[in-house]
């Protein structure tokens, strides 16, 4: 028969686990909510996924802000789109001949094979990171572009968003509708 001192002593000894472990469990019956979270792109390996006509959008709806901009339009180009990169094991071989004590000629191997997570490789390549996309070119076609205190404006905010240089961002008026 378990007596209370022996269970005082027992308590004594475990009572951080006994804390620990009755956290948990509050933590686990705690209510979740369940409203949806706010619409965000897909998640692709834990970064979110790039869309060109997306980035469009929210830059027309940003730039249509700037006061005397109007209706905005824009197009963007890319240079290089997001590229997932692979570890690769690689084979070096190097032979090299030498001549009167220098090397002369040397030939190099090298031979690569993606590594593949999991031991059969059953799980696919092991990605290393990402190459984010590079932008090329940006057209920008809104009303108030006949004013170049806007031009300059809707330049500056589209360099400053895109990494691109004023030179390559072109600012155009739109034509009026009938």
């Amino acid at each position: 028969m378990i007596n209370l001192k022996n269970m005082q002593k027992l308590f004594g000894k475990y009572k951080y686990l006994v804390l620990v472990i009755g956290i948990g469990l509050v933590l686990l019956m705690w209510p979740r909510s369940d409203a949806p979270a706010a619409q965000t792109p897909a998640p692709v390996d834990g970064y979110t996924a790039f869309a060109v006509e997306e980035m469009e959008q929210r830059l027309a709806e940003a730039l249509s802000r700037i006061e005397g901009a109007g209706r905005v339009k824009v197009l963007l180009t890319l240079k290089s789109d997001m590229e997932v990169l692979y570890l690769e094991d690689v084979d070096e071989k190097v032979h090299t001949e030498w001549e009167n004590g220098q090397a002369a000629v040397q030939d190099r191997e090298s031979k690569g094979k993606t590594v593949l997570a999991g031991a059969s490789g059953g799980n696919g390549p092991v990605k290393t990171g990402r190459v984010f996309p590079v932008y090329q070119g940006a057209l920008v076609v809104c009303e108030g572009a006949g004013n170049a205190q806007i031009q300059l404006q809707i330049k500056e905010a589209v360099s400053a968003l895109t990494g691109l240089s004023g030179s390559v961002v072109t600012v155009t008026p739109m034509a009026a509708e009938e």
